[in-house]
C-alpha cells in the first residue's frame, strides 16, 4: 500500500526510544520534521499533515508524516483506512510525489 506523500523520518543511528535520541540528533530531527511537513503542504496542499510515532511493531524511533487530503477521515480512522489500502496510489504516483518533495526539501534553507 502506498499513499502519495506518506513519509517516514528516522534517525540514522538505531534508537528504540525517543528518550535515547541525543540532543544533537534532536536538533536535526526537529527541523527536518518541520521541513518535511512544509514540503508536503507545498507539494500536495493537504488539509493537515499528521506527524506520529508508534514504535510498537518496529523497535526503532521513526516518525510517520501522513498528508490528510480532502475527504479523508481524521487520525484514528485514517490509520485504519490506510491499512485497508483505501487511499493507495500507484508506484509511479508515489515516486512522482517523492521527487517533488525532494525538490522542496532541497530549497529549504534550514537544512
Amino acid at each position: 500500500m502506498q499513499l502519495a506523500g506518506f513519509l517516514i523520518l528516522q534517525p540514522r543511528r538505531h534508537v528504540e526510544q525517543i528518550a535515547d535520541v541525543s540532543l544533537e540528533e534532536s536538533s536535526v530531527l526537529g527541523p527536518m520534521l518541520s521541513a518535511a511537513s512544509r514540503a508536503l503542504m507545498k507539494v500536495l496542499s493537504p488539509q493537515k499533515v499528521y506527524v506520529c510515532s508508534f514504535g510498537s511493531v518496529v523497535k526503532h524511533v521513526h516518525f510517520y508524516l501522513i498528508p490528510q487530503a480532502a475527504g479523508m477521515p481524521n487520525a484514528a480512522k485514517l490509520l485504519d483506512e490506510l491499512d485497508e489500502g483505501r487511499w493507495a496510489c500507484s508506484d509511479d504516483a508515489a515516486a512522482d510525489v517523492a521527487a517533488r518533495i525532494r525538490v522542496e526539501l532541497a530549497k529549504n534553507v534550514y537544512l
